[in-house]
């Protein structure tokens, strides 16, 4: 009997081992398959998180009710369409000398803009020319090279066409234009 019981717990024994392996068939195929599955997923699943905070972040920090944010504000010189003016370009070239120790030279190409409609006021630029291209050649003569650099344009022009609005009668002038603007250093 003692024979039998250690037969029965052999038989125990191998049963027990083939019912596990047959469980284990397959393993390497199926278990190399589950980990690449989950890597997938992992993958999928941080895609789906990454777009979902920039979505949210997006809508955070964007302004109601704005479209697109490559919309640039605008100063106040460039909005809407500028004026159309006639060009009085009859002045010629100014070549001048600055008032610096080491003086640089000046040489500007000037053009008037003015309201069209106003005839009189075009012949009194053609008739004080003369009188303009020596105003302008005082005006820069009487600068330093520092004070002409292009930062300092916008305000150049509006002293210009100041003083070339004091010596007329007939009407104002609107804008001032540089067609050439160089100082040159020797």
């Amino acid at each position: 009997m003692a024979d039998e019981d250690l037969d029965i717990g052999t038989e125990i024994d191998a049963g027990e081992g083939d019912a596990g392996g047959k469980d284990r068939r397959g393993g390497f195929l199926g278990g190399a398959l589950v980990k690449i599955l989950k890597f997938v997923a992992l993958g999928i699943g941080a895609i789906i998180f990454i777009v979902v905070v920039v979505i949210v972040t997006v809508r955070i920090l964007s302004p109601a009710g704005s479209g697109s944010q490559t919309v640039v504000p605008m100063s106040e010189d460039y909005k809407g369409v500028p004026p159309k003016y006639t060009y009085y370009a009859n002045i010629e070239e100014i070549r001048s000398r600055t008032s610096d120790e080491a003086p640089a030279t000046v040489i500007v190409k000037v053009v008037i803009g003015y309201g069209g409609e106003n005839k009189m006021l075009q012949t009194e630029l053609i008739d004080r020319t003369p009188q303009i291209q020596d105003l302008l050649r005082n005006y820069f003569s009487s600068k330093k090279s520092a004070e002409l650099r292009p930062e300092d344009e916008t305000f150049i022009k509006e002293e210009i066409k100041e003083r070339i609005n004091r010596i007329l009668a007939d009407g104002k002038i609107d804008e001032v234009l540089f067609s050439d603007f160089n100082v040159v250093n020797f």
